[in-house]
């Protein structure tokens, strides 16, 4: 199968993302499958070394689509990623920019986790006061899918540390006063704004208790009924996970940390949607069994 294209610029990228997936479903649908070769070039070399052939895949979208030499297998993988952030794109872009919404994604696999702050990004340009529960149940999937597909080991310290924090912040209920995005991320950019006022004469152990203290001293103001110790040991817990991830990942050079704040709160924010459903279905899950019990 040949398809003749030309491709570069946002446009023609966007041409290409689509005439490939479109290539690779016709391909692969059939149990044998057959090969296929997309051009910019109506001259092309025909060549049975390889599945499948794409010349000249833009440098900002290798990430995503690799070198442009598919096996079968490769194809299959490249597919599945095509398919995912076409479903990302439409979850949470409207129809007239969904186009644009794909382009921004695809780039971003060129460091996957600042996918999260290109969802979150969309979410919030299409919606003021966004619903991230549900937006969350949208994107779960494909987007775990797509990370899946891109990294099946990673077990990176800096997503590791922010599910950790996640997981806690769940767990402890540790956010602000009501449901919106600010309030859910409230404890997590009061440890940004503590980095970035950050005085060279005062160590970490001083920054980080202030930031234990300040933030008990906040839930206890918001909160209906007193936060007691096992609130603080909940923010305690909170606090030395991203200190880890403060030391461990960025060396406690404020400057690397700060430019990767966008996306750390991006990230942070979808992890704890996903944290919280997790504790919503084991509940669910213990709920099923004592009644099956009984």
């Amino acid at each position: 199968m040949i398809l003749p294209i030309v491709w570069g610029d946002v446009n023609a990228s966007l041409a290409l993302l689509k005439s490939l997936r479109l290539a690779l479903e016709i391909s692969l649908s059939l149990e044998f499958g057959f090969p296929f070769t997309l051009s910019g070039n109506l001259e092309i070399e025909l060549s049975s070394d390889v599945y499948g052939r794409v010349e000249v895949i833009p440098a900002a979208l290798q990430p995503l689509l690799g070198n442009g030499q598919y096996n079968r297998q490769d194809a299959e993988k490249i597919l599945e990623r095509l398919r995912c952030i076409g479903k990302l794109a439409t979850s949470v872009a409207s129809i007239q920019k969904v186009d644009d919404c794909l382009y921004d994604l695809a780039r971003a696999c060129v460091r996957p986790i600042q996918l999260y702050y290109v969802l979150l990004r969309w979410t919030l340009r299409e919606q003021d006061e966004a619903n991230l529960s549900v937006i969350w149940s949208r994107i779960r999937q494909p987007l775990n899918t797509l990370l899946e597909n891109f990294m099946p080991n990673e077990n990176s310290l800096l997503t590791q540390y922010l599910k950790e924090a996640a997981q806690v912040a769940a767990e402890g209920k540790i956010w602000g006063s009501s449901f919106k995005r600010t309030a859910q991320s409230e404890p997590f950019t009061a440890f940004i704004a503590a980095i970035r006022a950050q005085k060279p004469h005062l160590g970490l152990d001083v920054i980080f208790a202030a930031l234990i203290q300040q933030y008990h001293t906040r839930l206890d103001r918001i909160r209906e009924h007193r936060v007691g110790q096992t609130k603080l040991d909940y923010i305690k817990r909170y606090y030395e996970v991203l200190r880890k991830l403060y030391e461990e990942v960025y060396q406690a050079r404020p400057e690397r940390f700060l430019a990767d704040q966008k996306t750390l709160e991006a990230a942070y924010l979808f992890f704890l949607e996903e944290a919280r459903h997790q504790i919503k279905s084991k509940a669910e899950d213990d709920s099923v069994e004592v009644s099956t019990s009984i």
